[in-house]
């Protein structure tokens, strides 16, 4: 690959599989970007047109041409507007789309790879960009541009020099695009002249090589003339390149790289709001709610209290590094555009790397007045907080092992031999630990001479319990007992260092090493890693033994048209000075008037912002975020939800279902209560037909293409027999041949069974356009034109707008009333023109079960625990380890929940659309998930208090295990309820995953195993009555210890053991008689008060979905219907009123008669 005369960058018989595949991804392609030209890439889905640009891209300003830059994509008017964040919208879609290809445009690269750079733009947008870059260039004749498209256009298409036409296994042609309908015709494939080639090439290729109507493109091409001219230019540019490689240099200098990147993050870091400003008010809260828990523990006495101290430390330590989990959104997102911009050769690493970490350094500071805050409401050594305040910044830019603190979980000397490599590269240990030390040393502890600690004849302070015999190593003026913090840390703890820095040096020694550990990733990534272990376990065969692929589906299968029924073509949705506002008074739709066939297909369409989708949830009954007026029925009645059904832009499929039971547990959720199941099993059946899904029928969704997907969604839809479908951009992502494929099947559905189809349709090409039935065109809200197609041409040659015949009319209607992005010339005003020719066990089957592996992980957890805690030895000299052990089992069980919150998102946006649809009730929904959640949720729990239980050496009687495994289960159900919760209150599965761990923080603050309840100050000392773990750690702790005897270290009267519910009440001031039982029915209702919470909150945020959009009605209607004319003889008002009181005066007919289509009857 070099340049030449003719062309700046050229490629020779690439081929490409992944390791271990059994067929190449395609092979043998070659082609070139002309100097100062452009290349397309054309091809229908899997066909490998963006792996050519990543194999092709090896991987590598000034203000004036910024503000050129984007002015030319269009972007003038949002160059001053934040993009987005997790909490803030930002830019849309396609704004986004072009802030991407500015990005690199900017830049201005000697060979510019491009993917997609037109998907979700309007043509007129697309349009612009493209011609930005053919600008840019014919400007500068040592730069090349290449893209991938997936619906281009005649007049698209015609800015580009080369185009590449991938087919299934290689590549179908090359050369201009003149030449190529010559090409195909004589292959066999002429081009109708109404036809748009890309469109043609792209639908004759996307065909089997073998069987009725196959043929193989790839190896005509391989033979071809073409094929030959290519190898001659290709074999031209090679032989003028020069031998040996350059090594790429960056175009400024490190250091400059380094300044820009801090720059930019620092940036960040003030404007998104989640990123550090929020982490600062919960670690101020945080902090605050610790400090008044652990609130003065001045004076410090030796006696049951002892652990308070270290227990608090463990807690400055905690906070200082839990709230980052608010951080890791951020880090997923800037690792992935640094894994771009650097395979782009934008900077290297080491400016990257320094500059986030310099960054983080800054950032961290906003972690650090929650600890300040912390510390002196503890009450702890004023002297000690410079070196601990250090010590805990240390910490805060990365947790790691929190069981590792200073003997609150785990004394440090016992842990197995096998865990002490975790426990030294733990940055959680070291931080307590060097707090610990230099907190220690400023402590002076005070016997307290009552039944737990005793003043002995040796002028020592015992406590028995804990088998500690103290020296009083300070001596006092009136002969007090007062031990040092530093002998406390040495006997109790078992820690012994008493330089702090030491432990700090290793902690800073932890935290370079992660560091490189990072810096190691951002070289070799994990996916690259892992690729080269594959490619050693995998022997890779030879990409030229691997069979190509072949399309393993036939294209969309034509059929003769079928008569629509007479018995729905009356059947019609009209709307009627329909008007759409936002609560600040923002008009999205502006008084318009329509009507939708039955029977027919209706394309919305309009440019970028127009109100397409707007308009649609206005006739759905989605538009709940705003006020909407007009009138809107179907059939001479208010629209209601049986009548309808909704797909969405993108496809809601579980993965744990196939397409038939996907498709037939909707149908079941909301069949007719005289139907059967085996009625709604044919129906499902014909509808796999009709879409000719019958072959995937048995396959998830992960396994089809995205226009199969789409099919499904389709499906899912018209299973209920609606009587009004509307879809939403459908054939967004897909190329233009499974586009048409799409479209097809949609009309073949409406067609067949009456529904009427109302779709929004972004850049239709001519195929598509043409299988539609009727246009609605929106401009800025308003309505340009409705009415059927081939009245929309004579409509607008009638006001002066005559579309060639060769031009793509979908494109030619969208430049009437788009805005020219590159001219900024004024909009154009087209007056408005109209032309007229569950059951329970059902829902039980719905909700999804993800648990297939759960078991196997909690199993997983709980010998990770055991193995750690490995028969714990009944004995006081091992207290710390037994209550530590019983700590973690509660942690580890609610906090394994707190991972199922993104798949919680994704299940609440099934459940919305399903609701909309009107396939089952919010409560039905609410009750069958928890039930069918249960069994599950009780098996996970089995398999994680089996191994845990007795390898840790807990009470080993039987009705004690039970106790254990119930109380994980109900702890389980528990936090399942609380994350729903959450994510029903925040639907950001970020968001959800962030604030639940802040709450499961607060269920381990206050149960009182960290300070006892009844030690708690009066300010707080209520609160733990009202945290749901609080019944569930005194449940366990009391089951596991009550009636055990635990070993003391030397006779106390005469006994050489001590009761365990004894030590429960010494330790933790339980009650002597905790009746365990009533406990765990506690923990129960607190599962049933947050899963009524969670309804409650999902009925509030549905409220409003689905109803009646038939509002108050506009008084506009004299006006409307002189405002709205045509040039032929129709008016729409005058349309719109007489279908409406046609249907009307017969309404108590079709109120009283059912209007089910059926399916299965066709």
């Amino acid at each position: 690959m070099a340049a030449f005369a003719d062309a700046i960058y050229a490629w020779r018989d690439i081929s490409v599989a992944a390791v271990g595949a059994e067929k190449a991804i395609f092979k043998n392609v070659s082609g070139f970007i002309p100097r100062g030209g452009m290349t397309a890439v054309l091809g229908v889905s899997s066909t490998g047109k963006s792996t050519l640009l990543k194999s092709l891209a090896g991987r590598n300003a000034n203000d004036a041409k910024i503000d050129r830059v984007l002015d030319a994509i269009g972007l003038s008017r949002v160059s001053d507007s934040v993009i987005g964040t997790i909490l803030r919208r930002g830019l849309s879609g396609g704004q986004k789309r072009r802030v991407s290809c500015a990005v690199e445009i900017v830049a201005e690269p000697t060979i510019l790879l491009i993917d997609e750079p037109t998907s979700g733009l309007d043509a007129s947008t697309a349009y612009a960009l493209i011609a930005y870059l053919k600008q840019l260039a014919a400007t500068n004749r040592d730069m090349g541009v290449m893209v991938t498209l997936q619906q281009p256009n005649t007049r698209l298409m015609e800015l580009f020099d080369r185009v590449c036409v991938m087919g299934h296994g290689g590549q179908a042609y090359f050369g201009p695009l003149k030449p190529a309908k010559e090409y195909f015709a004589k292959l066999g494939f002429p081009c109708d002249e109404d036809e748009t080639p890309t469109d043609h090439y792209l639908q004759v290729t996307d065909r089997p090589k073998s069987g009725p109507g196959g043929f193989d493109f790839i190896a005509s091409f391989q033979a071809s003339e073409h094929n030959r001219a290519l190898q001659s230019v290709i074999d031209q540019s090679f032989a003028n390149s020069k031998e040996s490689e350059q090594r790429l240099a960056f175009k400024t200098s490190q250091w400059r790289q380094f300044v820009a990147l801090f720059r930019r993050n620092i940036t960040v870091a003030r404007r998104d709001v989640t990123l550090y400003w929020l982490q600062l008010m919960l670690h101020g809260g945080y902090g605050f709610m610790v400090g008044a828990v652990f609130f003065s523990l001045d004076p410090f006495v030796l006696g049951n209290r002892l652990n308070d101290v270290f227990n608090g430390i463990t807690w400055l330590a905690f906070i200082s590094t839990y709230i980052h989990v608010f951080k890791t959104n951020y880090l997923v997102s800037t690792n992935e555009r640094f894994y771009h911009e650097h395979a782009n050769h934008a900077y290297g690493v080491l400016p990257y790397f320094f500059a986030e970490f310099f960054s983080t350094m800054i950032g961290t500071c906003a972690f650090l007045p929650g600890i300040a805050i912390c510390y002196f409401m503890m009450g702890l050594p004023s002297e000690a907080f410079g070196f601990s305040f250090l010590s805990f910044y240390m910490s805060a830019s990365r947790p790691r092992g929190r069981i590792f603190s200073t003997g609150s979980l785990i004394r440090p000397d016992i842990v197995p031999e096998g865990w002490r490599w975790a426990q030294e590269v733990s940055y959680y240990y070291w931080v307590t630990r060097a707090s610990s030390v230099d907190v220690m040393k400023h402590i002076q502890f005070r016997c307290a001479d009552d039944n737990f600690a005793m003043l002995t004849a040796n002028n020592s302070c015992a406590l028995p319990v804990l088998g500690l015999d103290l020296s009083c190593d300070i001596p006092t003026d009136n002969g007090e007992c007062r031990v040092s913090g530093s002998s406390v840390l040495d006997q109790y703890k078992h820690i012994d260092g008493p330089d702090p820095w030491d432990s700090f040096g290793r902690l800073v020694a932890v935290a370079i090493g992660f560091r490189l550990i990072v810096l190691l990733a951002y070289y070799y990534p994990v996916p690259y890693v892992v690729s080269v272990i594959k490619s050693f376990i995998v022997k890779p065969t030879p990409i030229a033994d691997l069979p190509a692929p072949e399309r393993t589906e036939p294209a969309y299968h034509e059929e003769g048209e079928t008569a629509r029924d007479p018995s729905v073509m009356g059947r019609q949705l009209v709307w009627r000075n329909l008007t759409l506002s936002l609560p600040n008074g923002k008009i999205l739709i502006d008084n318009v008037s329509g009507v939708a066939r039955g029977g027919y297909c209706l394309a919305l369409m309009g440019p970028s912002g127009a109100g397409k989708t707007t308009l649609l949830n206005a006739l759905c009954g989605r538009a709940t975020y705003a006020k909407v007026r007009g009138d809107v029925k179907f059939s001479g009645r208010a629209i209601s939800r049986d009548d309808l059904d909704f797909v969405a832009q993108f496809d809601e499929l579980s993965d744990e279902f196939t397409i038939r039971e996907s498709v037939t547990y909707t149908g079941l959720l909301k069949r007719r209560k005289d139907e059967s199941e085996e009625v709604v099993k044919k129906r499902v059946d014909n509808l796999l037909q009709i879409l000719d899904l019958t072959s995937w029928a048995d396959r998830k969704p992960s396994a089809l293409t995205g226009g199969q997907r789409k099919r499904v969604s389709i499906a899912i839809g018209l299973v209920a027999e609606a009587s009004i479908l509307f879809l939403d951009e459908p054939t967004t992502g897909l190329d233009s041949a499974a586009a048409y494929t799409i479209v097809k099947y949609i009309s073949r559905i409406a067609r067949r069974t009456g529904v009427t189809c109302i779709m929004t349709i972004h850049q239709p090409s001519s195929a598509v356009f043409a299988s539609l039935d009727d246009l609605y065109l929106l401009q800025e809200g308003r309505l340009a034109f409705a009415g059927t197609m081939t009245d929309a041409a004579r409509h607008f040659k009638g006001i002066g707008f005559e579309r060639d015949p060769d031009e793509n009319p979908a494109d030619f209607y969208l430049d009437l009333v788009s805005e020219d992005p590159k001219t900024r010339a004024d909009k154009m005003q087209i007056k408005p023109a109209f032309a007229s020719d569950a059951t329970w066990t059902d829902l039980y089957n719905k909700s999804p079960v993800r648990q297939d592996l759960e078991g196997i992980v909690r199993s997983a957890k709980g010998l990770i625990i055991g193995s750690l805690y490995w028969r714990t030895a009944h004995s006081v000299s091992r207290l710390t380890e037994v209550t530590g052990a019983l700590f973690m089992n509660i942690w580890v069980v609610l906090f394994s929940v707190v991972a199922g919150a993104p798949t919680f998102c994704v299940d609440r946006r099934v459940v919305q659309q399903d609701y909309v649809n009107g396939a089952y009730r919010l409560s039905s929904f609410c009750v069958s998930q928890f039930i069918a959640s249960m069994p599950y949720t009780f098996i996970c729990a089995l398999a994680y208090e089996i191994p845990l239980h007795f390898m840790a050496g807990f009470n080993d009687a039987f009705d004690a295990f039970a106790y254990a495994v119930l109380t994980a289960f109900a702890l389980m159900l528990l936090m399942e309820a609380i994350v729903l919760t959450v994510v029903e209150g925040l639907k950001n599965p970020m968001l959800s995953v962030s604030f639940s761990m802040i709450v499961l923080g607060l269920l381990f603050l206050f149960p009182g195993f960290f300070l006892p309840v009844d030690d708690m100050p009066p300010a707080v000392s209520w609160v733990p009555y009202i945290i749901p773990s609080t019944w569930g750690t005194r449940g366990s702790m009391t089951n596991a210890m009550r009636g055990q005897t635990y070993e003391l270290i030397e006779p106390i009267n005469g006994m050489t053991s001590i009761d365990g519910n004894d030590l429960l009440i010494a330790l933790f001031k339980y009650d002597d008689d905790v009746k365990i039982w009533e406990d765990w029915v506690v923990v129960l209702a607190w599962v049933i008060f947050w899963r009524f919470v969670h309804f409650g909150m999902l009925w509030f945020t549905n409220r409003n979905f689905g109803k009646s959009q038939q509002t108050e009605s506009s008084e506009a209607t004299a006006t409307q219907a002189t405002a709205i004319k045509i040039s032929t003889d129709v008016e729409l008002v005058d349309h719109v009123v007489d279908a409406d009181e046609s249907l009307g005066s017969s309404q108590s007919t079709h109120q009283t008669s059912e209007h089910h289509l059926r399916i299965d009857t066709l």
